[in-house]
């Protein structure tokens, strides 16, 4: 289970993170290199992309993943596997909701530091 986590999670962060490869400044004809992500500094473009656009989905997973570790809870009838099988998912869900949200304060952080 957690090794499918580990691919999903890297996965995603290769689809949210690949069009940020292609992003290149280029010449507008003599009026120099125009930036199209209208950021000042690498520091603001990457926590601009991690708060808005990196950030907000994994909350969101981890809110449907407690909810769904919820709902296996109340589905379980009493039986002590899936009982424990859906308070491992809400725990590991509270564990994931943790992280994002420490991601989210890390990323501040470096950045308010990079950039003064």
């Amino acid at each position: 289970m957690t090794k499918k986590i580990v691919i999903l999670s890297f996965f995603l962060l290769a689809v949210l993170t690949f069009p940020l490869i292609f992003v290149q400044a280029q010449d507008q004809g003599g009026e120099g290199f125009k930036n199209p992500l209208q950021c000042e500094t690498i520091a603001v473009c990457l926590k601009a992309v991690l708060n808005n656009i990196i950030l907000p989905p994994l909350g969101i997973i981890a809110i449907i993943a407690i909810v769904w570790g919820g709902v296996q809870y109340i589905i379980a009838a009493g039986e002590e596997s899936k009982i424990e099988k859906a308070k491992k998912t809400i725990t590991y869900a509270i564990i994931g909701l943790i992280f994002v949200g420490l991601a989210a304060v890390i990323v501040n952080f470096i950045v308010t530091r990079i950039s003064g």
